[in-house]
């Protein structure tokens, strides 16, 4: 009796672990985001709108630590919608630094998004059900992130409106806490300031000084040996808006998360806090506030 519950315990073990291990693959992830996107339609239905999305595919070798950080973006949509509705709201969270994050993680996202999904539904008397997708071999997290984003620009229609700067300057915020953390890990003494705050900026500007930060981050990335990531302006569409700047900031805390977790830093980035109505130029001020700070960084030593 006792060699079949061991029996019986190593089948379920090893059942359980082949299935965790096949949930990795990036065409499992881009399954249940497809089924996002049919949820998100559903609701879109139901609230009368029609979504016309003008949708430009990244196309850089992205990591699931972007992807999971789009899912992110996701989430803070949804409670965009819960707030226009006036429906209570959970602040998404963080996760503890990794070097190399897991792809399972991005799946365990999916599966809250499709949580979330459903009290929408349940709470606008949505009952139809979405068929379960087609899984399609071959798919990358680049794939996932692309198809993510699609359904970012579903949810910003949803919501018949865009991030604002205010938003863009709260997830900069946290950029700055994060860059804050590395000096004091470094033991850095930070005599960096804030520039001048410029009368009026362009979203498109913010974008260039967000990939100024990027290459930044890139730079040491490349002193830990962590493969860095490329963007360009050619990567986002010539109409720049704040949404645009919100995405590339997003990026930027995911890459800034290996410098973290190479220095053993266990805390994860403060959640968004609340801020009085932000302009461009705030934003602006902030981006290269933080570039400045991470500028003093010339070497990481453990």
């Amino acid at each position: 009796m006792r060699n079949l519950l061991f029996l019986l315990f190593f089948c379920f073990f090893l059942s359980s672990s082949l299935s965790a291990k096949t949930l990795k693959s990036p065409s499992h992830v881009f399954a249940q985001v497809k089924k996002i996107e049919q949820e998100v339609r559903l609701i879109l239905a139901h609230e009368g709108r029609r979504p016309v999305v003008k949708f430009q595919q990244v196309k850089v070798n992205l990591k699931p630590r972007h992807v999971w950080q789009k899912g992110y973006i996701i989430i803070s949509q949804l409670n965009r919608f819960r707030k226009n509705k006036r429906w209570p709201v959970s602040v998404p969270g963080a996760l503890e630094p990794v070097l190399e994050l897991e792809p399972l993680l991005v799946y365990e996202q999916t599966q809250f998004i499709l949580v979330r999904l459903a009290n929408i539904k349940s709470r606008l008397g949505i009952r139809k059900k979405v068929k379960a997708p087609a899984l399609i071999p071959g798919k990358r997290p680049i794939d996932v992130y692309n198809q993510l984003h699609f359904v970012s620009l579903l949810l910003d229609q949803l919501n018949q409106q865009e991030v604002t700067p205010t938003e863009v300057f709260g997830e900069v915020k946290r950029l700055f806490d994060d860059t804050s953390v590395l000096l004091d890990r470094l033991q850095i003494s930070d005599p960096s300031f804030p520039p001048a705050k410029k009368a009026v900026v362009s979203p498109a500007e913010n974008l260039v000084v967000a990939l100024k930060l990027h290459n930044e981050i890139s730079r040491l990335q490349r002193l830990i040996h962590v493969e860095p990531t490329s963007f360009s302006v050619e990567n986002f569409k010539e109409k720049v808006s704040p949404t645009d700047v919100y995405h590339l900031v997003e990026l930027c805390l995911a890459d800034l998360q290996t410098l973290k977790a190479y220095l053993n830093v266990k805390t994860a980035t403060p959640i968004v806090g609340s801020y009085a109505e932000n302009s461009p130029a705030e934003v602006h001020q902030l981006l290269v506030w933080v570039i400045r700070k991470l500028a003093l960084i010339q070497e990481v030593n453990r």
